[in-house]
């Protein structure tokens, strides 16, 4: 039995009827459906999405202990010669290194001092308050 080409698939056709449309328009409601769908995700993803916001502050810095006399020379002697082995620290000092290692001790449980394996130093975070109060105590700080 040959089919007439120009006469359309009875099925595609009582498809269409049934639909209320023909095939190809079938197909692009459902392309169009698809597309408002995803516009209304887009939409609501939006809408759920909250806004954050980045604000820079001044982190706060932890306040420098009341240094005394001692501890002042201590430190610039630090801040002098850079890091320094409790030994090197006395004798730039003049002062027996149990006197000095009981210092250190004070200073390091303030959190002024910082001390690895045997290498002591200023603690970086005081470093700017170190140098403001030894130059308030007459201390010779270089400006750099």
């Amino acid at each position: 039995m040959l089919k007439d080409a120009s006469a359309p698939d009875s099925k595609k056709t009582q498809l269409a009827e049934e639909s209320g449309g023909s095939a190809s328009e079938k197909h692009s409601h459902k392309h169009s459906s698809s597309e408002e769908d995803s516009q209304k995700d887009s939409e609501k993803d939006k809408s759920d999405k909250k806004e954050y916001r980045l604000i820079a502050t001044m982190p706060k810095l932890p306040l420098l202990p009341e240094l005394t006399q001692d501890d002042l020379y201590l430190m610039y002697s630090l801040m002098l010669h850079g890091d320094m082995t409790v030994y090197a620290l006395a004798k730039s000092l003049g002062d027996a290194p149990s006197v000095v290692t009981n210092q250190v001790q004070l200073l390091r449980n303030a959190g002024v001092v910082e001390q690895k394996e045997r290498v002591l130093k200023v603690n970086p975070v005081h470093y700017p308050r170190v140098r403001r109060e030894l130059s308030r105590n007459n201390f010779i700080i270089e400006v750099p």
